[in-house]
């Protein structure tokens, strides 16, 4: 496999790869962030059902990118307390944790109090905040972007 120079080892998790070469082709690799902290909070019924997420993050974690990772299902969690509750561990979980970015996977359902919105932005340390969903939205696939997701996105720092 051919590379380009850089820094840190290549590997799957650490890569970007560029589908269009022949074969897959490190571009581009992410150096150590030590000390970063990771929040994940995944849309998942039961826990590790995002494999690929949580495989990625687990090998951050082993090769010292990242110094902490913590992951919450948040669907199953929501199911079995609450959203409201769910609200209130994410908020306290992070005031514990205190990580430098705070992942929130495809939250396409859900109640999202007025009040967690604003407690996110008031976190200590002022954690980045990042939303995504996988998702296809829109006039073409015949479907509305849930509320919920708007809502977060008007309070996060970076949506994709």
């Amino acid at each position: 496999m051919t590379s380009f120079p850089c820094d840190t080892k290549p590997t799957v998790a650490r890569n970007v790869y560029c589908k269009a070469a022949p074969s897959f082709v490190p571009v581009r690799s992410c150096p150590p962030l030590p000390g970063l902290k990771l929040l994940f909070l995944a849309s998942e019924e039961c826990p590790r059902d995002e494999l690929g997420f949580h495989d990625a993050f687990d090998q951050l974690l082993a090769e010292g990118v990242i110094s902490e990772y913590r992951a919450i299902s948040f669907y199953q969690f929501a199911a079995r307390f609450g959203w409201h509750v769910l609200w209130r561990h994410v908020l306290d979980s992070a005031r514990r944790l205190q990580p430098d970015v705070i992942y929130f996977q495809n939250v396409l359902r859900g109640d999202i109090p007025d009040e967690t919105l604003k407690d996110l932005r008031r976190l200590p340390g002022n954690p980045v905040l990042l939303l995504s969903t996988g998702d296809a939205f829109g006039v073409v696939w015949g479907c509305k972007i849930p509320e919920c997701f708007l809502q977060l996105a008007r309070v996060m720092d970076i949506t994709f």
